[in-house]
Order: structure tokens, then sequence, then C-alpha cells
């Protein structure tokens, strides 16, 4: 998943959540939650052994994620 994906998952992910929030008041917690997830999933692959353009790949990615 790059960048750009993971950015279009935050983006659907977030509008689904916001468009159900009426009804379902829990959604936003759950979604929240996955996106936690997805955050602390990122950051365990930055303690992995990857080449340095790689690294700077997914630090980038946290980064944005942790700004949305």
């Amino acid at each position: 998943a790059g960048l750009l994906g993971v950015q279009i998952l935050w983006t659907k992910e977030a509008e689904i959540a916001l468009k159900r929030s009426k009804i379902d008041k829990t959604i936003m917690k759950i979604t929240n939650q996955r996106f936690l997830d997805l955050l602390n999933s990122l950051i365990d692959l930055t303690s992995k052994d990857l080449a340095k353009m790689r690294r700077t790949q997914f630090e980038t990615m946290v980064t944005i994620h942790v700004h949305q």
C-alpha cells in the first residue's frame, strides 16, 4: 500500500463513518480504532529492516496519517 492508497482508504472510511453517524452512534469510535490500528501497523513497519527509501516511505505515511 502506497501513500495514495492509504489516503484513499482513509477518505473512504471517514466518509462512510460520517454518513452513518446519524444512525449509528458507535461508528466514529469504530472507525477511529481502525485508523489507529492502521497507524500502529505502519509504525511497526518502520522498525523492520528496510532499505532507506522504503523506510522513508513508511515514515512519510505515518506522518501524513497522524495529521489527517
